[in-house]
């Protein structure tokens, strides 16, 4: 599938950020439960956002997708979760 146009979402809510990206990327992921582990490190933003892509790679060539821009891909994933979370549980 490409998407030359890609879809504009008009009603986003827009959170206040308290932490610049650097920060974010490398702060604890945490939940309403605390922080998440991995054999016992705790899991980082960047961490977790690495994990995720490598995920959706995974499935996208396993699945024959072409891939024309893996940067933008990467990019766009970030993005996407940055966006959404939130600096305070």
């Amino acid at each position: 599938m490409n998407m030359e146009y890609p879809v504009k979402i008009s009603n986003k809510i827009v959170k206040p950020r308290t932490k610049t990206y650097e920060e974010w990327w490398l702060s604890p992921v945490e939940t309403v439960s605390g922080h998440i582990y991995k054999n016992k490190q705790t899991v980082t933003h960047g961490m977790y956002v690495k994990e995720f892509y490598y995920n959706i790679l995974d499935i996208l060539r396993s699945t024959n997708h072409k891939i024309e821009d893996e940067n933008k891909l990467k990019r766009e994933i970030v993005t996407i979760i940055y966006t959404l979370s939130t600096d305070n549980i």
